[in-house]
């Protein structure tokens, strides 16, 4: 199964200070109209805190990216699929950063961050029909003691966004790691994702 959206390159990062995609990630600028619903309603809102920001110079505006809010990964799980990029975030955690994005100190301006878990959201194989289901990986692991390889995301993004760009080295520590680049939001805001 090959997802509707096309992406060219992989983690996601937010740009500092560029209006309108306010991305360095540059499908998100060359297709912006493949993934319209979405990304024009981020570049809109974004458009208009940069200029807010001109207006009013000593204004600071958190634009915070959250992405699929579920109260627990396993809420989570039966949504995640390719073209969200297995990716979501915790109730808890997106109020965290909506609280740290309106009391933190360490930034000025209009700042975009993404707010999503550090790990995909994925369990089983390749293919949709080999996808465990919800709680099915912790069962097996707990009762039966099989250890079960989890897929890693650049094999997930290899096979669900062929020709992608991948930089591999984001994996390298974390073969599960998220799609979306979030330490920004963690160096400037102190936010980090808690998957509990």
């Amino acid at each position: 199964m090959r997802p509707s959206l096309s992406f060219d390159l992989f983690p996601f990062r937010p740009s500092p200070r560029i209006p309108a995609c306010t991305c360095q990630h540059p499908s998100l600028r060359t297709q912006l109209r493949l993934v319209a619903p979405l990304l024009s309603r981020y570049s809109v809102i974004e458009l208009q805190a940069s200029s807010l920001i001109r207006l009013f110079p000593t204004t600071r505006i958190a634009s915070l990216r959250l992405h699929m809010i579920r109260e627990t990964y396993s809420k989570a799980y039966p949504s995640s699929h390719a073209n969200s990029l297995w990716g979501w975030t915790s109730l808890q955690s997106a109020a965290e950063a909506c609280l740290l994005g309106l009391t933190s100190k360490e930034w000025e301006g209009h700042e975009v961050f993404y707010i999503v878990a550090d790990e995909v959201c994925w369990e089983g194989g390749l293919e949709p029909g080999e996808r465990f289901k919800a709680g099915e990986l912790e069962r097996m692991t707990q009762e039966e003691g099989k250890e079960v390889k989890k897929i890693g995301t650049v094999e997930l993004v290899e096979r669900y966004h062929p020709g992608a760009k991948v930089k591999v080295d984001w994996w390298k520590n974390n073969p599960r790691r998220g799609c979306f680049d979030c330490t920004k939001a963690e160096r400037l805001l102190g936010w980090r994702h808690d998957s509990s």
